[in-house]
């Protein structure tokens, strides 16, 4: 075999080893970026769940607090109370979101604010119908006492004092007024200067 004919006969393997390592580590970079192609999609997988969760979690205590404030809202109105007043009550209340969206309030919140309307001096004092109450109760001394007073001192005293005369009629109207002057009339009295 001539030198030529070995030369070539070495360069034939080698070719064909190069040509087999060629073709080994284009596999072997395809693997690997498909590998790495993966990872990503992983890592880009797992931050896009992050945000979803934190989103997940954002949204939950927003839709949280404002079921709990129209709660609150609403049983403040239905018991009669005032809602600002209510609203600082919040801190009482549990709300919480379940994976179906669907809120719960724990204890019941116009069960809570009508309790605290009847026990708690703060609340009794802003209670509209406690104030109805208390005005229909003062209306009723206010009459209790007109009736019980002297029509004659009573009619004296709203002569002399204009402003008294027309607070009188306004809270206890003008039928109230014109039967107390008949009444202190019959009883001998006289208006000054008539």
């Amino acid at each position: 075999m001539s030198e030529q004919d070995q030369t070539a006969s070495q360069t034939a393997p080698e070719a064909d080893r190069l040509e087999q390592l060629e073709a080994e580590n284009e596999s072997l970079r395809r693997q690997l970026e498909a590998l790495q192609a993966a990872e990503e999609d992983r890592q880009t997988q797992a931050e896009r769940l992050r945000q979803q969760a934190e989103a997940n979690q954002r949204l939950r205590k927003e839709l949280a607090a404002k079921a709990l404030s129209e709660a609150i809202r609403t049983a403040a109105e239905e018991v009669g109370i005032d809602v600002d007043l209510a609203l600082l009550q919040a801190h009482r209340f549990d709300c919480q979101v379940d994976d179906n969206g669907v809120v719960r309030i724990e204890p019941n919140p116009t069960e809570t604010l009508l309790k605290l309307s009847k026990t708690d001096p703060l609340f009794r004092r802003v209670n509209s119908a406690v104030k109805e109450r208390r005005r229909r109760r003062a209306a009723l001394d206010r009459a209790a006492a007109v009736d019980e007073s002297d029509p004659v001192d009573l009619i004296a005293y709203l002569d002399r004092n204009p402003a008294r005369r027309y607070e009188f009629i306004r809270r206890h109207g003008r039928e109230k007024f014109f039967e107390l002057l008949r009444t202190a009339k019959r009883r001998g009295y006289r208006r000054a200067g008539i």
